[in-house]
Formats: structure tokens, sequence, C-alpha cells
């Protein structure tokens, strides 16, 4: 997906989250290299069949945050991976990780500062040789951190997380005012 104004103003927060089903072993995921990476882990990773988040911003890459849960191959789930400026968190089907590791299998807590940048990477739903084996559907990406209570929204689906109130808004005071 070629890059705009939407995707390069993301710096001092992100939430990037999808319904994923991966049916063989992969290792990739929603990523734009340079910005972030929400991807499977592959079978050399903390946790093979886990998920992880990843952010590049002004000090530095992050380190990888791993969460612990193995998700079962051939099911759809919902992974969420959200940045607040500070902290960086894990959801796996609107549930935070608990336990996050890191690319040296240690514990971490996702503490994470900076800004991300503008880099001239396209967001991709593949990283070059890398292999997503599956499918995805209704991959979004915010600007800001969503708190868990909307991550958890995020998976009852779009109705329940992104309510539309028609009342007070001109469309719905105009078609009042147009029967009358």
């Amino acid at each position: 997906m070629p890059t705009s104004d939407s995707i390069n103003s993301i710096s001092e927060a992100l939430t990037v989250a999808g319904w994923f089903r991966v049916d063989a072993d992969s290792d990739t995921g929603v990523r734009r290299q340079n910005a972030f990476l929400l991807e499977d882990q592959s079978a050399s990773e903390p946790v093979p069949n886990g998920w992880s988040f990843r952010i590049w911003t002004t000090d530095g890459l992050s380190p990888g945050i791993y969460g612990t849960t193995e998700v079962p191959q051939g099911e759809w789930h919902h992974i969420a991976g959200v940045w607040d400026g500070t902290q960086m968190r894990l959801y796996i089907d609107g549930v935070e990780e608990a336990e996050l590791r890191t690319d040296a299998n240690a514990q971490t807590d996702g503490a994470w500062g900076g800004t991300i940048g503008q880099p001239g990477d396209i967001l991709q739903l593949k990283y070059g040789s890398e292999t997503f084996i599956g499918g995805m559907d209704e991959i979004v990406i915010f600007s800001r951190a969503l708190s868990a209570d909307e991550i958890e929204a995020l998976t009852l689906g779009w109705e329940k997380a992104l309510p539309v109130q028609p009342r007070g808004k001109l469309a719905t005071a105009w078609g009042s005012l147009k029967v009358r």
C-alpha cells in the first residue's frame, strides 16, 4: 500500500490490529519497515505460533515484544499491538498479554520512547522473502493508543467498536427538516 499523509502522520502513538488466521508456519504480518510491525513468530523466535510487535522510533529499534500465548493454526484470532508513546502492549483476542519476552527471550515490560519517523517504506502485508500462509481481515491502524476496552470492542465487530451516532449530525438534522 503506498504511503499517505494519514500513515505518515503516525508518530506519537499507534495501534495496529486485525483478524489473522495462520494456516502453516509463517513469519510475517502487517509491517511498515522502519516504522512498525505486527507479525506471527517464526520457529526461531521465542514463542513459535505466538505474535510480536515492534516499533522504530527516534530512540532506535525497540526490542521485539513477543507474547507468550501460542495461537493455534487454522483459527481466526484478533491480534493488536498498541504503543502509547512510552509503553508497548500486545493483545490476543482482546486480552492483554500478561508476560512479554524480547528477542533474547528475556522478560520485558514493553517500555519504549521516542517518536515514529516517516520512512519511505510502504505498508506491507508481508515482508521480503518472509511468508504468511493464511488469511488477514479488517486490518486497522490508528494514530493513537486504543484502550483495553476499545481493543476488546474491536473483537466484537465494527458496529460495537466504532458506532456512528447520527443524532444531532447535519445529515440527520437536514433529513428531519426536509420531512416536515
